[in-house]
C-alpha cells in the first residue's frame, strides 16, 4: 500500500485525470501484473507478436501511434523503436517505469490526452441534461492523421470505465440501460475513429469477461455491449486474476481478439 501510495504522490498526472480515478487505475495494474505476472504471459506475448508482425510488414514507417500504451507490457516497444522514426506512446498518463524502459531510446514521445473523449466534458456535465458526446481533442486527431500505423492496445473495452464510475458517483440516478448506452456510444466513437484513419490500424481488445469455479460457468459478459468487430485472425484467453486474486473460489478470464489490419479485416 506504501508503494502505492507513494506512486499517487510521485507521479505528473493532470488533476482532471486524477479525479476521475485514472492514475489510481494505472497503479493498480502495475501491481496486478506483478502478482500475476506468470499468468499474464502467455496474453501479453500474443498482443507484442501480433503487433511486431503487422508492423515489419510495413513500407511507410515515419511514426506509429499507440493508443493505450499504459506500461508497454503489452507493446513490442524496442520492436517499434527500431523500425520507425517516432513512436507515439498515448495515454491519460505514463507511470514512471514506462519513461524508464524507454530512456535508452531515442525516439520516444509520451502523449498525455484524453483517448475517450469525455473528461472533461463530463466534468462540465450536470445531472438531468443529455449526456455529452465523446469529443475527440484536435490534437489527437493531427497526430492520427499524420501516422503510418496506429495500434489500439487493449483498450476498447476500457474506456468507459472510469466515466462510467464517474457517473455512478456524481449521477447515481440513471439507470443501467443509460450508463450501457453511454458506454456503447464511447467505445462506438473510438471504433469510429480507427475506421477514419488511412493507415494500416491493430485492434486488441476484450470481447468476453468469463467468470469460474472449475469447470463450472459462473458468469459470462459481453465487455463490447453488442458492439461488433471485424472477424479476428487470432483470439486467446487471457488469464486476468486467477485465484486468490479476486477471490477464494473464482477465476476471471477474458477472451482478447487481435485484428492486424482493421481496414483488411472490414473487406473480408
Amino acid at each position: 500500500m506504501f508503494a502505492e501510495w507513494l506512486t499517487q504522490l510521485t507521479t505528473p498526472c493532470k488533476k482532471p485525470f486524477r479525479q476521475m480515478g485514472y492514475l489510481a487505475e494505472l497503479i493498480a495494474i502495475k501491481h496486478r501484473h506483478r502478482r500475476c505476472r506468470r499468468a499474464w504471459q502467455p496474453h501479453l506475448k500474443a498482443c507484442k507478436t501480433l503487433i511486431a508482425a503487422q508492423a515489419e510488414t510495413l513500407k511507410n514507417r515515419s511514426a506509429v501511434v499507440v493508443l493505450g500504451s499504459g506500461q508497454l507490457l503489452d507493446i513490442p516497444i524496442e520492436t517499434l523503436s527500431g523500425l520507425f522514426d517516432t513512436v507515439f506512446l498515448v495515454d491519460i498518463c505514463h507511470l514512471r517505469n514506462s519513461r524508464t524502459a524507454t530512456r535508452l531510446l531515442g525516439n520516444i514521445q509520451f502523449i498525455e490526452t484524453d483517448i475517450s473523449g469525455t473528461v472533461a466534458r463530463l466534468q462540465a456535465w450536470q445531472p438531468g441534461r443529455d449526456l455529452p458526446e465523446p469529443v475527440t481533442e484536435t490534437g489527437l486527431l493531427g497526430l492520427l492523421a499524420g501516422a503510418d500505423y496506429v495500434v489500439s492496445a487493449n483498450l476498447l473495452a476500457q474506456l468507459p470505465l472510469a466515466p462510467l464510475h464517474y457517473l455512478e458517483k456524481n449521477a447515481p440516478d440513471l439507470s443501467t440501460r443509460e450508463r450501457d448506452r453511454y458506454a456503447q456510444l464511447i467505445m462506438g466513437h473510438h471504433l469510429a475513429l480507427l475506421n477514419t484513419l488511412a493507415c494500416p490500424v491493430t485492434l486488441i481488445s476484450e470481447t468476453r469477461h468469463v467468470v469460474t469455479d472449475g469447470d463450472t460457468l459462473l458468469q459470462d459478459d459481453d465487455p463490447l455491449l453488442g458492439l461488433e468487430l471485424p472477424g479476428a485472425e487470432k483470439e486467446w484467453e487471457w488469464d486476468l486474476a486467477l485465484r486468490p486474486e479476486l477471490g477464494a473460489d473464482f477465476d476471471l478470464r477474458l477472451r482478447v481478439a487481435g485484428i492486424s489490419d482493421l481496414a483488411a479485416a472490414r473487406r473480408q
